[in-house]
């Protein structure tokens, strides 16, 4: 049965995963936006691209995931908090991404989230 702690530590990386997932999909679909109009970051519009309020929000998700990790890092296993930060990261990103980008997903990919998530729970729980 898994702990209170282990339960906790858990819960922990629950706004990371958000943040990241959420600032990865909002930044491709910003980007792809951007590039059909000639605007990447290597154009001569680069402060569009930098300044542009959506990639912004990306970015400024990004960043706040990384102050929340910094926080929690001293209270907790770094043997299971980073993995399963990134493991949930991935799979919170494909959920997003094909509800919102409308990517597809093949069958081996589908096998593949089941086995991150199986190993999220064998590593959270095993610790």
């Amino acid at each position: 049965m898994i702990s209170y702690f282990k339960m906790k530590e858990v819960f922990l990386a629950i706004p990371s995963i958000i943040l990241i997932g959420t600032a990865n999909v909002i930044i491709k679909w910003r980007i792809t936006y951007l590039n059909q109009y000639g605007i990447s970051i290597f154009s001569k519009q680069i402060f569009s691209f930098i300044f542009d309020p959506y990639f912004l929000i990306g970015v400024t998700a990004t960043f706040i995931s990384i102050m929340w990790y910094l926080n929690i890092i001293p209270s907790v296993r770094l043997g299971v908090i980073y993995p399963v930060i990134q493991a949930g990261s991935i799979i919170f990103t494909i959920i997003l991404s094909t509800l919102f980008l409308n990517e597809s997903l093949n069958l081996n990919q589908y096998m593949a989230i089941i086995f991150i998530m199986v190993g999220i729970v064998i590593l959270s729980s095993s610790y």
